[in-house]
């Protein structure tokens, strides 16, 4: 994870494993910003709805656009988590007012989403 504040400046960075122990460590990290935005590549179903449930706005980006956004920030082969966190950050930062956030479900399809597999 790689926060960057209003500036383009890095925040924080880290990295966490995806169990209860290193969520909680995320969630821990995260609420020293509390107006928080969250740009993930879309196919990242599970962490993107994890925080979405930790109370987060996120901005899902389609793959295609994320490399888009890389290539045109930094020199061709510098493909690594840093600099797709770096990239789609920054993207957000710049451009985001005219994404759009993902929604948190109404109460009744979270509960059907939980009972239906997907």
């Amino acid at each position: 994870m790689l926060v960057l504040d209003h500036t383009g400046r890095i925040a924080d960075e880290f990295r966490f494993e995806h169990n209860a122990a290193g969520w909680a460590l995320c969630q821990q990290k995260l609420t020293a910003f509390p107006r928080l935005v969250i740009a993930i590549e879309a196919g990242h179903c599970v962490s993107i709805e994890r925080l979405v449930a930790l109370g987060h706005r996120v901005y899902p980006v389609h793959p295609r656009s994320s490399k888009s956004y890389r290539t045109r920030r930094l020199s061709i082969g510098t493909k690594t988590d840093h600099a797709d966190c770096w990239a789609l950050a920054d993207a957000l930062r710049l451009e985001g007012e005219s994404w759009q956030v993902l929604m948190t479900p109404e109460p009744y399809s979270a509960a059907v989403a939980a009972v239906v597999p997907g």
